[in-house]
C-alpha cells in the first residue's frame, strides 16, 4: 500500500455526484480496513468517487439490507462505510494490456466503529484455479443475479465436495477507527461471468443486466489465533460481507 494522492479529487467529485454507501449489515455497519490516507491497490483513475455508479459515474448507496447478499454469505456485523463509482475505463495495475477497456471501479471503504477490522484486498485468486482474470488486486469475482452484476473481492463458500485440509484466504487490509482505504476494481470487456462453481461461470453478461454492485470481506482485525492481520479466512473473527447498493450498469464497449 502507498499513500493516496486521490483523495482530494474524488471528495470533489462526491460533492457533485455522490451518495454516500454504507454497508450491507447484519447488527450494524460494518467497518473498512486500512487507515486513513492507504491505497489498497494503487490510485483510483477514472470515475467519480461515490457510491454504486451508472452510465457516466452514478452512484447509489449501499444498503444494510442482508438479502442484497447473496444466500450464500453473511452480512458483515462491524460499522463500515462504503462508496463506489464505475465508468467505462481501463485497467490500473499489471496483468493486462493497459489499453484494456472494461468495467473500471474506484471505491472507498471508511471504519466508522470504535475496532480495527479487516477489509479484502484481493479476491482470493486460489479459489478459482480456473479462472481467466488476472491475479492482482484489481481482479474480482463476477456473478450476475437477476438484472445485477454483482463484483465481489469476497471470501467464496466452499463447494461440498472440497474438504479443505488448509485455510482457504484472501489479502486484506486493516483499517483502524476513524480511518480508511481506497481500491479498484476491473473486468474486462466484454464483461463475462467469472465465479467458482458457478452454472454461468464463462457465460458473457447479457443485456438484460442493468445494474451492479461492488461487495467485501470483512472481518474483526483482532479475533485469528495466528495473529494474522493480512487476510480473511475462515478461521477469522467474524467474517462476512459488505455490499454497496445495486445502481445503473455503464455501458461498457463490447458487452
Amino acid at each position: 500500500m502507498r499513500e493516496s494522492q486521490s483523495r482530494p479529487a474524488l471528495a470533489r467529485h462526491r460533492a457533485a455526484t455522490t451518495v454516500p454507501a454504507t454497508m450491507l449489515l447484519a447488527t450494524a455497519v460494518l467497518a473498512a480496513c486500512g487507515q486513513e490516507g492507504d491505497t489498497m491497490s494503487g490510485t483510483p483513475t477514472s470515475g467519480t468517487a461515490a457510491t454504486t455508479s451508472g452510465p457516466t459515474g452514478s452512484e447509489a448507496t449501499g444498503s444494510a439490507d442482508a438479502g442484497s447478499a447473496s444466500a450464500a454469505t453473511r452480512a458483515a456485523s462491524a460499522p463500515v462505510t462504503v462508496e463506489a463509482s464505475a465508468t467505462p475505463g481501463s485497467p490500473t495495475e499489471p496483468g493486462l494490456d493497459s489499453a484494456s477497456q472494461g468495467l473500471a471501479v474506484e471505491y472507498v471503504v471508511r471504519n466508522d466503529g470504535d475496532r480495527p477490522v479487516l477489509v479484502a484486498r484481493d479476491r482470493g485468486h486460489g479459489q478459482h484455479t480456473g479462472s481467466f482474470g488476472p491475479k492482482n488486486d484489481e481482479a474480482v469475482w463476477v456473478g450476475v443475479e437477476g438484472e445485477v452484476l454483482r463484483l465481489r473481492k469476497e471470501l467464496l463458500p466452499a463447494p461440498d465436495r472440497i474438504d479443505e485440509e488448509t485455510e482457504t484466504t484472501l489479502g486484506a487490509v486493516q483499517v483502524e477507527p476513524g480511518g480508511s482505504i481506497t481500491g479498484t476494481a476491473f473486468v474486462r470487456a466484454p464483461l463475462s461471468v467469472d465465479l467458482p462453481d458457478d452454472a454461468q461461470d464463462g457465460e458473457p453478461v447479457g443485456p438484460e443486466v442493468t445494474q451492479w454492485q461492488l461487495c467485501l470481506s470483512v472481518a474483526d482485525a483482532d479475533g485469528r489465533q495466528d495473529g494474522r492481520t493480512d487476510v480473511i479466512g475462515r478461521l477469522s473473527a467474524d467474517p462476512g460481507t459488505v455490499c454497496t447498493d445495486p445502481a445503473a450498469l455503464p455501458d461498457v464497449t463490447g458487452r
